[in-house]
C-alpha cells in the first residue's frame, strides 16, 4: 500500500467484512442477533484508541454509536478466548497488507543493495493471568508475568514493513520468527544487539552467497576476536582516541567459529558516552545486576561487525 485511499481500502474490508467472517470462524459471535463481528472490533479498537483507559460502560456507549444496546456485563462475558484469537486474526489479516512507502527516495550509497532490512522487537506487558498463554519475562523484580514481544522488519529502500509477528514476551531476539531464508540475497540488513549470535550470523551471511550485500551488526561485549594467525586480538589496544576517529580491520570473530568479519570502531564524543552509561545502568538495574566496567568503559565507542560478501570485497592483504 502506498496511499491512504488505499490504506482506507483495506481497513474498511478488514474492519467489516473480514470481521464479519472471522466472527464466525473463532465462534465469538455464535447468533448474529444486534451485534457482529464488524461492531465488536470496530467499537473496541476504535474505544480503546479514543480512550486507552476506557471504561467498559464507555465501550457500550461507542457501540451504541452503531445501534448496538450491549451492558457492560455483557460486554465483560465476552472477554473469552474465542475473543482474543479473533483479534490475533485481525492483525495478522491487516500485517497481510504491507505497507510501503509512495516513493523509494534511497540514499545513493544504499542504491547498489536489493533492500536495506532493519529488523527490530518491542515487548507489551500483559496481567498475569495472560501469562499462560503469552509468557512475560519474568526472573527479575517488576517484570511482567505476562507478555508479548512483537517483531518487524522494515526495508528502508521502499518502505516495506513485514509484522509485526508475535512471539512470547520471553523470546530471545537470536530466535527471532523471521528467518535468514527470508532475507534476499544482496541485502544490507542491520539488526539491534539483541539479535547478535553467532549461529545468526553464519545463516545470515550463507544467505548472501555470491551476491553483492552486507550484514552489519553491533558486538556484544564480551565477544572473542581474533586475528588472521591466531592471536586473541586486545581490544583496549586498537580503540581509536580521537573523538570522531574511525578504525577498520580484518578479525575473526568467535572462539570456535572464528567467523571472518570486519571490525569497526569509533569514537564518540563524551556526552553519549555518558548517555550510554546511564542508559547501562538503567538495563541493569531493571535486571537486578552490575553493570560490568569493561561495558561502561567501552561506552564512548561505537563498535560494529561487518561482513561483505565475496562478491562485494575480494579477500585480500589491505582486509587484514
Amino acid at each position: 500500500m502506498s496511499s491512504i485511499t488505499e490504506v482506507s481500502e483495506v481497513l474498511t474490508e478488514v474492519l467489516n467484512k473480514t470481521a464479519n467472517r472471522l466472527a464466525r470462524e473463532t465462534d465469538v459471535i455464535k447468533r448474529v442477533r444486534n451485534l457482529n463481528g464488524a461492531d465488536f472490533a470496530q467499537s473496541l479498537i476504535f474505544g480503546w484508541l479514543q480512550d486507552p483507559d476506557i471504561s467498559l460502560e464507555g465501550l457500550c456507549q461507542v457501540m451504541g454509536r452503531r445501534e448496538v444496546a450491549l451492558t457492560a456485563s455483557g460486554l465483560c462475558q465476552r472477554f473469552t478466548p474465542e475473543s482474543a484469537e479473533f483479534f490475533r486474526r485481525i492483525l495478522e489479516e491487516l500485517s497481510a497488507h504491507h505497507l510501503r512507502a509512495e516513493e523509494s527516495v534511497p540514499p545513493k550509497v544504499l542504491q547498489h543493495f536489493q533492500a536495506v532490512l532493519l529488523e527490530a522487537s518491542s515487548i507489551i506487558g500483559l496481567p498475569k493471568e495472560l501469562s499462560v498463554i503469552w509468557k512475560g519475562c519474568g526472573g527479575h523484580p517488576g517484570a511482567s508475568e505476562g507478555g508479548v514481544k512483537l517483531y518487524v522488519r522494515w526495508d528502508v529502500l521502499t518502505g516495506y514493513l513485514d509484522g509485526p509477528r508475535l512471539t512470547d514476551a520471553k523470546n530471545n531476539d537470536r530466535h527471532s520468527p523471521f528467518e535468514a531464508s527470508e532475507i534476499a540475497a544482496g541485502a544490507l540488513y542491520l539488526a539491534d544487539l539483541g539479535f547478535f549470535g553467532l549461529p545468526r550470523l553464519q545463516s545470515l551471511m550463507q544467505r548472501q552467497g555470491r551476491v553483492k550485500g552486507s550484514v552489519i551488526t553491533r558486538m556484544l561485549h564480551r565477544t572473542n576476536l581474533s586475528l588472521r594467525n591466531g592471536h586473541l586480538l586486545a581490544l583496549r589496544g586498537v580503540l581509536p582516541r580521537k573523538v570522531g576517529e574511525a578504525r577498520e580491520m580484518g578479525v575473526l570473530v568467535g572462539k570456535t567459529a572464528r567467523v571472518p568479519m570486519r571490525l569497526i570502531l569509533v569514537r564518540v564524543p563524551k556526552k553519549v558516552g555518558n548517555q550510554r552509561r546511564e542508559q547501562i545502568k538503567e538495563d541493569a538495574k531493571d535486571h537486578a545486576r552490575e553493570p560490568s566496567e569493561e561495558m561502561l568503559y567501552l561506552a564512548d565507542w561505537t563498535i560494529l561487525l561487518r561482513h561483505l560478501s565475496l562478491a562485494a570485497c575480494s579477500p585480500c592483504p589491505k582486509c587484514w
